[in-house]
This record gives C-alpha cells, structure tokens and sequence, in this order.
C-alpha cells in the first residue's frame, strides 16, 4: 500500500481510474501478499520471539558488560532482517552468507580486546537466530504462491504515462 501512495505522489494528477485499479489488483494478489506478511513477520513479532528465546540466557549476562545505544539492537535487528528476507526473494544466498561472515568479523573484533565470552555468545545465538528466522520467512514467502513462483508480475506490465507528459 505504501508503494502505491508512493506511485500516486509521484504521477500526481496523470494516474487515471484505470491504472488506479490495475495497480490495486496487482498488490492484492497471492505474491505481493506473502511478500507484505513476510515483511511484517520479521519486525515486531519475530524480535518478541527471539527475545522470548533469548531470554534465559539474557539473565545471566553481567549488566556491567558494556553499555550499549537505546534500542540499537532492535533497529539492527529489524534492517538485518528485512535485508535477509530481501535476499532470499531474490535468491542470494551467497549475500546471505557474505552478511554473516561480516556480521562475525565486525563482533569479533569487539569482543576479542576484552574477556566477555558470555557476551559474544548471546550475541552469537542471537544473530544465528535472526538470521535463521529470517530465512525461514524468507523461504516460506518465495515458496508460499505457487502460481506466481517463477514471475512475480505474472509477464504483466502496467502502463504508467511518462512524467512531464500531457
């Protein structure tokens, strides 16, 4: 729906009644659905889930470890996954995979000047179950509409009129 606000901000008056409505029966197809759900999943519910999970080993973390930003692992959690299910989509597993040997690398050199072993395992579960979650939202979303596996726009293009053209 927000790439369809987006699109009638951007052709303004030029969108007819008709492109209206081509659009419309575009996004409310199977694909463009699992798609939308899959990115709702792995925000909200998906963080509730892993903190749920996460949450035995969270006690017995020591909060004098290291302060960290308000809410920064949340965000980042949100981004990574929203660009795992993004990969996924468009079958990039080899993205996927350079993301975490990144992700492993850049937390390496934070944990490996200090001894907080506790820590970088949280932190390593965690992630690996970001990570697979995503995956699996990702790979249930691709896989969910059968019809629309191939071609997600089915071979249809709908005809938008050309910006500064009457």
């Amino acid at each position: 729906m927000a790439a369809l606000g987006l699109l009638i901000l951007s052709y303004g008056q030029q969108l007819d009644g008709k492109v209206v409505r081509e659009l419309m029966q575009e996004l409310i197809r199977p694909a463009p659905l699992a798609i939308l759900l899959a990115y709702i999943t792995i925000t909200r519910p998906a963080s509730a889930l892993i903190t749920r999970i996460m949450n035995p080993w969270f006690v017995q973390l020591d909060p004098g470890m290291g302060a960290s930003l308000t809410n920064a692992g949340t965000a980042i959690g949100y981004l990574e996954r929203t660009l795992i299910v993004s990969l996924v989509l468009v079958n990039q597993w080899e993205a996927i995979g350079f993301l975490l040997a990144a992700k492993g690398i850049l937390r390496f050199n934070d944990v490996a000047k200090t001894d907080h072993r506790p820590s970088s395992e949280y932190v390593i579960l965690g992630t690996l179950l970001s990570f697979l979650i995503a995956i699996g939202v990702g790979y249930a979303a691709r896989h969910s509409f059968s019809s629309d596996r191939n071609d997600l726009n089915h071979g249809r293009q709908i005809q938008l009129p050309q910006l500064g053209k009457s």
